[in-house]
């Protein structure tokens, strides 16, 4: 099956006015690449009982829940629901969908038939539980990691899950060819880009490292809470050499991540696990062709030719300290070129490549069956 002039329902847990996150930027790749998109966020609390907003290629769902609790209805009743709100949303939408994708497991909690190709992309390791019913009635999975492909795996052995990865926005690489030579030999900026209210960050050890380094500011963007009261945050964003900038546009990280002489990843994967096995913001990272520092981040395991990765908690500050030390060789013109040729193999039309290819395949082998 061609991606190109399909008709295609995405289900998203974040409305589209929110952050613009993977499901937004694949949303944008789909209508570049010639297929009308029809974008169903969360429900609005005050919004419309159910429309179809915008022109083609790309409309919105609005709508809002006219029965509460829907999602601890018995499923019958659940699955009448959605039946009944899906015929609304392709009665108003004017046409049948030829496939639905679906990245939101708290919602639709079971993929109806008859509603075209149903895709399910895991991207999201806290909300599988709610995701069961989907995984057993999709025709084909793709996930960000390979922990999500096992998870999906258990449930369906023999069903079509494919580990894809994340992609990065285009945006990222323009002019990337002007990022390789770096004149810098010691670092003098260190960045982090991420929801900084966010208790997924591991503040004791951006504190330590951060006080440690008086020399070296650590530039923050995105959104934050000076009341935010997790364990460091406090006395982290208290240090003189520490500036929060808040939420930037993309125009405007990309060049302040890029000014950066370090990007830094900084979770609490001793606690979390496998919901921070892929960080999106490290392909991000290392499309600037910056030297990039990182916690434990399983999908980058082995390949410090990208990224200087500690295997445990506590190794975090120890690489940080031997990044400092040996910045000028890993951030010569080879690294730089790795680093920015890794994310340039992932961009969105790519992934949409091998999307395209994995659905081909799936059509071919079901009429062999026949």
């Amino acid at each position: 099956m061609e991606l190109r002039g399909k008709h295609v329902l995405v289900i998203s847990p974040e409305a589209w006015n929110d952050v613009q996150l993977s499901k937004h930027h694949l949303t944008r790749a789909l209508v570049a690449r010639g297929n009308n998109v029809c974008f169903w966020g969360p429900p609005e609390k005050d919004g419309p009982r159910l429309s179809v907003t915008g022109d083609a290629p790309l409309r919105h769902v609005r709508y809002r829940h006219w029965f509460r609790g829907v999602n601890r209805l018995p499923l019958p009743v659940h699955q009448a629901y959605y039946r009944h709100l899906l015929n609304d949303i392709v009665k108003a939408y004017g046409r049948p969908f030829d496939m639905i994708w679906c990245f939101d497991t708290t919602r639709m909690q079971w993929f109806p038939k008859g509603y075209g190709l149903r895709v399910l992309h895991l991207v999201d390791h806290d909300v599988l539980d709610t995701g069961q019913g989907l995984i057993r009635d999709a025709d084909i999975l793709f996930t960000v990691t390979e922990p999500l492909r096992q998870h999906a795996l258990a449930l369906r052995p023999e069903a079509p899950v494919h580990f894809l990865g994340h992609a990065i926005e285009e945006r990222w690489l323009q002019d990337a060819e002007a990022l390789v030579d770096a004149k810098a030999q010691a670092a003098a900026t260190v960045a982090y880009a991420g929801h900084l209210r966010s208790g997924y960050v591991d503040w004791e050890l951006m504190h330590a490292m951060a006080s440690a380094h008086p020399e070296l500011p650590f530039e923050l963007y995105g959104p934050y809470d000076l009341a935010f009261q997790a364990p460091f945050f406090q006395a982290f964003r208290q240090l003189p050499n520490v500036h929060l900038h808040g939420m930037l546009t993309t125009e405007a990280l990309i060049p302040a991540l890029r000014k950066a002489d370090i990007l830094l990843v900084c979770y609490r994967q001793h606690e979390l696990g496998d919901i921070v096995a892929n960080s999106h913001k490290l392909l991000e990272y290392l499309a600037t062709g910056n030297v990039v520092v990182a916690s434990y981040t399983r999908t980058y395991e082995g390949r410090a030719d990208l990224v200087q990765m500690a295997s445990e908690r506590m190794e975090l500050p120890h690489v940080f300290n031997r990044t400092l030390e040996h910045f000028a060789q890993l951030n010569d013109k080879a690294h730089r070129q790795a680093r920015i040729d890794h994310a340039a193999q992932r961009t969105m039309p790519r992934l949409l490549d091998r999307i395209e290819e994995l659905i081909t395949r799936l059509d071919e082998a079901r009429n062999n069956q026949w």
